[in-house]
């Protein structure tokens, strides 16, 4: 024999779907105000772990923190970078964007400006990231978030 719900126990039901759909909304409202400026709940998901901004430590084997060398990665792409002076980026129709100051010479500064320009392996060890592209080599940590 088939029983039918009674009207309570629709109501039960229907309570516990809103439940669940409001403490979704929330859970999305709290999180979204954790979430970085021009991130996505998905993004944050799915997205590879070297996704992020990453300080220059060294490039092939010289030390160049001081000159505060920077990339932004996203979906595993160099999407940025600050070259200790400018802020730098590609836009979504692949043309450059800078910042325009007037900036003094970093000794290493060319080595530096092979990164944007290219697409480098990245390869993920521990807190370090490290890029590779023919004959150049990288080690960069992740960028503390202020």
């Amino acid at each position: 024999m088939i029983r039918k719900p009674t009207v309570g126990q629709h109501h039960k039901g229907l309570a516990r779907v809103t439940l669940a759909g409001l403490a979704v909304a929330l859970v999305l409202a709290v999180g979204g105000m954790f979430i970085p400026h021009g991130e996505t709940v998905w993004h944050l998901i799915a997205a590879p772990e070297e996704d992020g901004s990453w300080h220059f430590v060294s490039i092939d084997g010289i030390d160049v923190r001081e000159a505060n060398y920077a990339v932004s990665l996203r979906w595993g792409r160099i999407r940025g970078w600050n070259d200790g002076c400018n802020a730098c980026g590609w836009s979504d129709e692949g043309q450059r964007i800078c910042t325009l100051a007037l900036c003094i010479k970093q000794p290493n500064e060319r080595l530096f400006r092979l990164w944007p320009q290219s697409t480098p392996t990245i390869q993920v060890k521990g807190d370090r990231l490290f890029l590779t592209i023919p004959g150049h080599t990288a080690e960069l940590v992740r960028k503390p978030i202020h």
